[in-house]
C-alpha cells in the first residue's frame, strides 16, 4: 500500500511539473548585440498567478531607485551609460530635488551590496506630464558617473526605431508583454525583496476594462490578463 501511495504521489507531482514546464517560455537573444541581452536568458512560466521571481541576472537593465537609508521606491531601466528611464510619477515630489537619489544597478535583490550604486545628478520629467490623466508618465535620470558595462550583470535596453511605430497602435492588441519590478505581490503589500516578472497582454483601447485608465489613446495603452490576478 505504501509503494502504491508513493507511486501515486510521484505521478501527480510529475503531472503538476509537466503542466508548468510546458508553459515556460524562454526568451534568448544575440549575445553579440550592443543592447537588449542580459547575462542569462529570460525564462517565464506564464501559469504562475501573480508572477514569479526572475531568473538570476536575466534583466540586466533593471534598476532599483533608492532614497537615503537604501530604501527602494521605484524601478528604472538603463538606456545608456549616463541615463536611466523611469516613470514621472516616481519623481514628481518636489522634495526629490533636495535628497540624494541612488540607482542600484546589476542586482536582483534589494538587500545586498552587489552591483553598482550611482548617484542621480539630474531629473528630467516629461514637459507634458499630467498627474491627473497620467499622460506622458516618463522621466529621465542623469547619473553623476557612467555605468560600468564590463560587469556582465549589467546591460542596456534596446529601443525600437521611431519610424516603425509612428502613427499606428502600439503595442498591438494581444501582444504578450512582460512586466518586471520589485513591487508588492499583493494589493497594498510591501515590496518584493527579489526582482519579479509577470506576463500580461496588450488590451484594445476600446475594452471596458480600460475605459477608466486610458485618457489618451495616442500616448497610453492598457495591459491585463483575463480574470485579473496579475499586474505591475
Amino acid at each position: 500500500m505504501m509503494i502504491h501511495l508513493f507511486e501515486l504521489i510521484f505521478f501527480v507531482v510529475c503531472i503538476f511539473l509537466n503542466q508548468y514546464s510546458v508553459q515556460a517560455t524562454v526568451y534568448s537573444c544575440n549575445t553579440t548585440a550592443p543592447c537588449g541581452c542580459s547575462q542569462n536568458e529570460v525564462n517565464i512560466n506564464a501559469r504562475i498567478i501573480g508572477g514569479e521571481p526572475a531568473a538570476s541576472h536575466s534583466w540586466g537593465w533593471a534598476v532599483s531607485l533608492r532614497v537615503p537609508q537604501n530604501r527602494h521606491f521605484c524601478g528604472g531601466t538603463i538606456l545608456s551609460p549616463h541615463y536611466v528611464l523611469t516613470a514621472a510619477h516616481c519623481v514628481d515630489d518636489p522634495n526629490m530635488s533636495r535628497i540624494e537619489l541612488t540607482a542600484a544597478i546589476g542586482t536582483d535583490t534589494l538587500y545586498d551590496n552587489n552591483g553598482q550604486r550611482l548617484v542621480v545628478s539630474k531629473i528630467y520629467k516629461h514637459p507634458g506630464w499630467n498627474s491627473n490623466t497620467k499622460e506622458n508618465d516618463i522621466a529621465i535620470l542623469k547619473l553623476k558617473k557612467a555605468i560600468y558595462f564590463k560587469d556582465r550583470n549589467i546591460a542596456k535596453l534596446c529601443l525600437p526605431p521611431l519610424t516603425n511605430i509612428t502613427g499606428i497602435e502600439f503595442p498591438w492588441t494581444n501582444t504578450k508583454l512582460v512586466a518586471i519590478g520589485w513591487g508588492s505581490t499583493v494589493s497594498d503589500g510591501s515590496s518584493s525583496s527579489v526582482l519579479r516578472q509577470v506576463t500580461v497582454a496588450a488590451v484594445g483601447n476600446q475594452e471596458p476594462k480600460c475605459s477608466n485608465s486610458i485618457k489618451n489613446v495616442r500616448l497610453q495603452f492598457c495591459a491585463a490578463v483575463n480574470g485579473g490576478g496579475k499586474g505591475s
